[in-house]
């Protein structure tokens, strides 16, 4: 142990095994952990959206309510937009198909009607951190499945998301 940083900062070197590819002696470090380990089951979407927001790497994705998955990354997209990389685990990705909504539900909502001033929030650490939410429209269950790395639009919040869209 060298340094006082080490003691206080808490740095080492951590190992993501894998069971695939070639036995190797050389490795290349990452500066940051990942968010998905390599033996995790599960799958891998990227949500298009018009800007990041609050979403931090490793901010939740929840299905009805439940943290079932989270932000594993983002980088801009040729369209002048943001793709947000998410994973969500098994077996909870079986619920992502065709038609599935997922939305932006970082930070809080400030809501003021008639029956006075209300704030909404997840949680805390979607206060901190943000979050993603997603869900299917009723009557969805037949829609077709997709497969990892499917892309899908990041709605800004739950009341766009479930919208009519035209068809539909």
């Amino acid at each position: 142990i060298s340094g006082l940083e080490t003691l206080l900062g808490g740095t080492y070197i951590g190992v993501d095994l894998s069971r695939e590819g070639l036995a190797t002696r050389a490795f290349t470090g990452l500066e940051a952990p990942p968010v998905v380990s390599a033996t995790q089951s599960g799958r891998r979407f990227t949500l298009q959206a018009a800007r990041l927001g609050s979403l931090a790497i490793g901010a939740p994705v929840r299905y009805r309510g439940i943290e079932v998955g989270r932000v594993s990354g983002y980088d801009l997209n040729a369209s002048g937009g943001v793709d947000v990389q998410v994973f969500v685990d098994a077996p909870y990705d079986q619920q992502v198909n065709a038609e599935t909504r997922f939305w932006n539900d970082s930070g809080f909502q400030l809501i003021v009607d008639a029956e006075g001033a209300r704030v909404a929030t997840e949680s805390l650490t979607s206060l901190l951190l943000g979050g993603v939410s997603f869900a299917n429209h009723e009557g969805s269950d037949v829609a077709p499945a997709v497969v990892d790395e499917h892309r899908f639009t990041l709605f800004d919040d739950l009341a766009t998301a479930m919208a009519p869209t035209p068809g539909h």
